[in-house]
């Protein structure tokens, strides 16, 4: 990783990132300073001026990480989060669709730390469902879709509660003063393209009104016919 040559690091990072992928709770358990080390030197990586480096740098170290890794990177987290906050105003759509999963993995293992910053990640999330890059803002809204969705998330004490109304009551006043940011933001995303509307085409009897039977819900229409 030290090495100058931008296709050694490259390498390098692949190799990193498959080991922490398929093996890094083993090498953990075997091996715990010397992997310490090693993700240190990857966290920093992350500042890489290459845009692949970045990319494969933020994967390698969510997997160590992770959810479930009984890992002595604690120290690494708040550097990997700051990273993050960061890289979320990344010019690579690559690196800032990255950033979105990463966050999401964050949330859903119910990260101390991110829980402390959740209302900059909120901004953070508002800020790449602006981009222009369908994959990056199909991950934003992917991340409210999941808040929503479980209100205190999955292993997960958010909102210092167990009773699921009182997390998702908790939940809808963090996001109240959000919702003018982002109800625009689902707005433009439900708006057809002129590549869209030429996709669609025109039916031929689109001026004629719809009939009974044409609006029926299926259901309804198979039940008559039998």
């Amino acid at each position: 990783l030290a090495n100058p040559n931008l296709l050694i690091q490259d390498s390098t990072m692949i190799v990193v990132e498959s080991l922490m992928e398929d093996c890094g709770e083993e090498l953990l358990k075997a091996h715990p300073q010397e992997l310490q080390m090693l993700m240190q030197k990857v966290v920093e990586k992350m500042k890489s001026n290459n845009e692949e480096i970045r990319h494969m740098a933020i994967s390698a170290v969510g997997q160590a990480i992770g959810p479930g890794m009984p890992s002595p990177f604690q120290g690494l987290t708040e550097q990997y989060l700051q990273n993050l906050f960061v890289l979320a105003k990344d010019s690579s759509p690559k690196v800032l669709l990255r950033v979105g999963w990463a966050f999401i993995a964050l949330q859903e293992a119910g990260s101390s730390q991110l829980k402390m910053r959740f209302e900059d990640c909120i901004k953070v999330m508002l800020h790449l469902a602006s981009k222009s890059d369908e994959k990056v803002v199909f991950c934003a809204f992917e991340f409210f879709r999941l808040l929503l969705q479980h209100g205190n998330l999955p292993r997960s004490d958010w909102f210092a509660t167990r009773e699921k109304s009182m997390a998702q009551g908790a939940l809808a006043k963090m996001l109240g003063p959000y919702l003018k940011n982002l109800v625009p933001l689902l707005l433009r995303s439900l708006v057809f393209s002129e590549e869209e509307l030429a996709d669609l085409g025109e039916e031929k009897d689109s001026h004629v009104p719809d009939t009974a039977q044409e609006v029926a819900p299926r259901h309804a229409r198979q039940s008559k016919g039998k």
